[in-house]
């Protein structure tokens, strides 16, 4: 069974109160945090793209949906190498990891096999994703 859980319940808690469009970035680790403490409604349970308040209800349905706990797994003194394998041994565990991802513009329709048309020394926004596997052929 699949479960699509609401992508914008935790943004708008931890977003900056200054972002009532919901357009500006968040901290993945406040993220955690309140997925740990308050969960995540699943999406149909919650038809608000970008909401200046939830109700109650939504909460204790999200609260049905908590994360156990999280962790970090390495810093950015951290080589390359460590990082790759501290992933595959997190996942290889049965364990997903959350990545923070500079994203240019053409991430926004990449489809299958995405890779980046966009000069790396330009500016990008950061994107959190979950990883749930990986195949060292590709």
């Amino acid at each position: 069974m699949i479960i699509l859980f609401h992508r914008v319940f935790v943004y708008s808690q931890i977003k900056s109160s200054s972002d009532a469009g919901c357009k500006y970035g968040s901290s993945i680790s406040d993220a955690l945090s309140l997925m740990k403490t308050k969960g995540v409604p699943k999406k149909k349970d919650m038809d608000i793209s970008c909401p200046s308040s939830i109700p109650i209800d939504i909460f204790n349905k999200a609260n049905n949906y908590k994360i156990k706990d999280f962790a970090k797994l390495f810093d950015d003194y951290t080589p390359e190498g460590s990082k790759n394998q501290s992933v595959k041994k997190s996942l290889s565990e049965g364990k997903p990891v959350v990545i923070g991802m500079k994203c240019p513009s053409s991430f926004n329709n990449a489809k299958g096999y995405w890779v980046p048309t966009e000069d790396y020394t330009q500016n990008f926004g950061g994107h959190a994703m979950c990883v749930i596997g990986y195949d060292d052929n590709k």
